[in-house]
């Protein structure tokens, strides 16, 4: 019985994180602009690229008028579900498109600021590698100067 109305309270907040955020607002703005983007395929479907396909198949103007009749008020309408699924696969395939050549320039742009972080990483381990080289090299000369002092203060006390 304590989980429903903690679960409605979970419900509640992550809904008010929801809204806060405004992600509703660009759902709702994404959804117009879905709707709009539709019209304009459906128009350009429609009124620009169908005709002449039908000139060219039929001299009929709309594939919306094809239909066989089965009876006297019944008919199946293969014209439409045709105009539909012409409808479909073109908007189907704009976004393919877009989405894909979105993609596609986000990869690019990831991966030449991979390339980048990868040269300057090569760059900064070679740097560091000669510090270290001429760190053992400075260290190599003082212990040298070392041993020399010593070998020097102990002929000194012979």
């Amino acid at each position: 019985m304590k989980k429903f109305p903690n679960k409605i309270i979970q419900f509640k907040n992550s809904f008010q994180k929801f809204i806060d955020k405004g992600d509703i607002v660009k759902v709702t703005i994404a959804f117009i602009i879905g709707q709009l983007f539709t019209k304009i395929v459906n128009s350009l479907s429609t009124d620009i690229i169908m005709p002449p396909i039908n000139w060219l198949l039929n001299n009929n103007y709309s594939m919306k008028d094809w239909k066989i009749q089965l009876s006297e008020k019944i008919y199946i309408n293969y014209g439409i579900f045709l105009q539909n699924l012409f409808e479909f696969l073109f908007v189907s395939l704009l976004i393919y498109f877009t989405i894909f050549s979105l993609y596609q320039k986000f990869l690019n742009k990831n991966n030449e600021q991979k390339q980048i972080q990868n040269n300057l990483k090569s760059e900064i381990e070679e740097k560091i590698n000669k510090i270290e080289q001429n760190k053992l090299l400075l260290l190599e000369e003082i212990k040298n100067i070392l041993q020399q002092k010593i070998k020097n203060e102990k002929e000194i006390k012979d």
